[in-house]
């Protein structure tokens, strides 16, 4: 109870510290649920992308899509240089791919008409603020880079489709070996 409350007492300074630097913060939705319907060339059944977005923001007119993680992130776990590598390393990347995915099935529901970012707020790096997704130190996301993820995403659900590949279970690190 008590990490949780000083959890929140260090977010509310700095969304205090955020409006006191003159950032002007509208909060648009929190715990936005998203079903979207969305078809696969080859796939001959529904697919829907689901999950709930913690937080939609507009600040100094860039709509921000948030994702709030209790644990440590940093940059690097919203930094992508190749669209290729989102499926490569889950360990890496799912967190890239998560917010991603968000905008994206907001976008499809609804189309954004002024700039976007989305991005992960850890409690646990809070001095970091808002780290935003980017893609070679873009950190807007656009048309071009809806068509890249919807590319990965379309390949990752053709694989988990494909009776011709084989789930491999996951290694997980020892958490006392590391």
């Amino acid at each position: 109870f008590e990490v949780a409350k000083r959890y929140v007492h260090n977010f509310l300074k700095l969304e205090k510290k955020r409006l006191d630097n003159g950032e002007d913060i509208q909060i648009l939705k929190l715990e936005e649920d998203n079903n979207v319907p969305i078809t696969i060339t080859g796939i001959d059944f529904p697919v829907n992308l689901r999950g709930k977005v913690d937080r939609v923001e507009k600040t100094n007119d860039i709509t921000r899509i948030i994702d709030y993680k209790t644990g440590n992130v940093d940059l690097a776990k919203v930094t992508v240089k190749s669209w290729d590598d989102l499926n490569t390393d889950y360990d890496k990347y799912s967190k890239s791919f998560q917010i991603l995915q968000y905008a994206y099935m907001m976008h499809l529901k609804t189309p954004f008409l002024n700039p976007i970012e989305a991005g992960i707020i850890s409690f646990k790096n809070l001095k970091s603020g808002f780290l935003p997704f980017n893609y070679n130190k873009n950190t807007e996301i656009t048309t071009e880079t809806f068509k890249a993820f919807s590319k990965q995403l379309e390949q990752l659900i053709k694989d988990i489709c494909n009776p011709n590949i084989p789930f491999v279970e996951k290694e997980l690190k020892d958490p006392i070996k590391g």
